[in-house]
């Protein structure tokens, strides 16, 4: 069987080693962030997607068996940002895990 792997923020600093290493596995990887990874592997294709859209979400999601969620805004920063990123895009990832 093989695994279909959804990594979250794969440009960001976690995301970057993250699939890198899962890219070495025997694994379907679909890496997605608002902008292209900057070692993007070709064999892991990517899609852009905005976390706190929803429908976004659920699309980049579906027929995925595993979410790695590395997403989010690591440092401070204004409440907006901190809220969109870290709080209504990880409920977005669980929502869209939970109706797969």
């Amino acid at each position: 069987m093989t695994n279909r792997v959804l990594l979250t923020g794969a440009a960001g600093r976690l995301g970057t080693v993250l699939s890198t290493g899962l890219a070495a596995r025997d694994l379907q990887l679909r890496l997605t962030d608002r902008e292209p990874p900057p070692t993007l592997e070709p064999t892991s294709p990517y899609r852009r997607c905005n976390l706190a859209n929803l429908e976004d979400v659920i699309q980049v999601a579906g027929g995925v068996d595993t979410i790695v969620h590395a997403a989010g805004v690591p440092d401070e920063a204004p409440f907006a940002a901190l809220n969109e990123s870290n709080i209504v895009a990880t409920f977005n990832v669980f929502e869209a895990a939970r109706l797969s």
